[in-house]
């Protein structure tokens, strides 16, 4: 038998939090739609997946759910460090989302308390808060069935 049968799977975060998002709010807020959107194709992705699972032997896989761990870090980021969950570390214009990060931009001056690296993508330490929790989570916390320590383990 070839080709793949492990998936680790990572759904849609927040989309409306992002810095480049937050510009279409006059306060800087999250835009609800947006999260709607990736709410939505979270609901229907984790039954497709398993439905997968029934129908194909051999195929195994752990969903990580990005969506929940930007939500309960948006609740409470001072827990893990954040002072900045709205603006872009590097970049320009208002929350740093109205300009490209370019070689010149300007950058934040710690980039570890800020979520987001430019006005679309993680910081570094939102990349590794991320694989932390997937890669070694209690399973139905952020990742179902397993984690991906568990996936990588089973045979």
């Amino acid at each position: 038998m070839l080709g793949a049968r492990k998936f680790a799977i990572i759904n849609v975060g927040m989309l409306g939090c992002v810095p480049a998002a937050r510009l279409l709010d006059a306060a800087g807020a999250c835009e609800a739609d947006l999260n709607k959107l990736a709410s939505g194709l979270n609901d229907a992705l984790e039954p497709m997946i398993a439905g997968l699972a029934a129908k194909l032997p051999g195929f195994a896989y752990s969903l990580a759910d990005l969506y929940g761990l930007t939500g309960a870090t948006f609740s409470d980021p001072r827990a893990v460090g954040y002072t900045d969950i709205s603006a872009a570390c590097c970049g320009g214009g208002i929350l740093g989302a109205e300009e490209a990060c370019l070689p010149n931009s300007t950058l934040c001056a710690n980039r570890d308390q800020h979520a987001f690296w430019d006005r679309v993508h993680p910081s570094q330490r939102g990349a590794m808060l991320s694989a932390m929790n997937f890669y070694r989570s209690r399973p139905g916390r952020y990742t179902t069935p397993i984690d991906f320590k568990g996936l990588t383990e089973s045979s």
